[in-house]
């Protein structure tokens, strides 16, 4: 019997079970096992993690929901494309969360210099106001002046 030591002899399988080409030929198809499995293993994995369709269109979506009616159309559009840029350059393993969207949503509005509608609508009833304003004093100062040359006759 050959001595205990020897691994191919631990069973009480006869030696010849374990002939070098048979060993050979098992650790080959063994190998070649582990590196189909590592591969499906890998892939899948790859599949999981980074950036495909369905995360694109949440990021849209979410980037819709926090610019909602605040912008004009157009606007909002560019400020979502902005926002799902600089996400995908920031988190190319698509591991962000809702608030760094408003957080690049922010940046983006900064960035862009986009003025919200509420401010936009304020704006315009200032620059009214000042104009209306401007009208009434043009056609006070006129009224008297012309009453004032009405008293100096």
């Amino acid at each position: 019997m050959p001595h205990a030591d020897n691994w191919r002899t631990r069973t009480n399988l006869p030696v010849n079970v374990f002939s070098s080409n048979r060993v050979n030929f098992l650790i080959k198809y063994f190998n070649m096992k582990k590196l189909f499995f590592l591969a499906v293993i890998a892939t899948s994995l790859a599949a999981c993690g980074g950036w495909n369709d369905e995360k694109r269109a949440e990021v849209k979506s979410e980037c819709a929901k926090t610019v909602g009616n605040l912008y004009t159309k157009e606007d909002a559009a560019k400020i979502c494309d902005c926002v799902s840029t600089k996400i995908n350059e920031k988190f190319p393993k698509a591991d962000f969360k809702p608030s760094d969207i408003n957080d690049q949503k922010n940046e983006c509005v900064k960035d862009g210099k986009y003025i919200d509608i509420l401010t936009k609508e304020l704006e315009e009833s200032m620059n009214d106001l000042d104009s209306s304003a401007d009208s009434v004093a043009k056609a006070l100062d006129a009224q008297l002046t012309e009453e004032m040359s009405k008293v100096t006759e």
